[in-house]
């Protein structure tokens, strides 16, 4: 097995169409199996219609009610053990997500730097015990 391949679903949530074209080619082209949202406003309705990603990579900026950060804090709250990773390219924004203690990279980031930061966030996100469903539902 090839120790750079990595396995995994990513919820990834984007609004500009080159951009998530290009960050799912790098992802897939990785092993993972990416998922797309427009928006973070979309992504939360996805999460709590049950869609279990294993990570959730999301830009900052976009269009709706919510932030990539709301979106962050929000699922920090619902499913603790669900990794994000936030990319922005407004350095405020870095600031304000690293204040925040969420993991947040520059835009744009070197595909190597993205996939590591991936794995890092996926490798120290606390495994279920076995049987125990990875993302309960939270308490209606």
């Amino acid at each position: 097995a090839d120790p750079g391949r990595m396995s995994g679903q990513v919820l990834l949530v984007e609004d500009n169409d080159d951009v998530a074209q290009s960050t799912a080619a790098i992802l897939q082209a990785a092993g993972l199996v990416v998922t797309h949202q427009w928006s973070a406003d979309a992504a939360l309705a996805a999460l709590q219609g049950g869609m279990l990603p294993d990570i959730v990579l999301s830009d900052i900026e976009m269009p709706g009610k919510l932030s990539g950060m709301d979106l962050a804090f929000r699922l920090r709250e619902l499913w603790p053990r669900l990794p994000v990773v936030l990319i922005t390219g407004y350095a405020k924004q870095l600031e304000d997500a690293v204040s925040g203690g969420l993991r947040v990279l520059p835009k744009p980031t070197p595909p190597q730097d993205l996939l590591r930061e991936l794995r890092r966030a996926m490798g120290d996100a606390p495994r279920p015990a076995a049987g125990e469903a990875a993302l309960a539902q939270p308490p209606r």
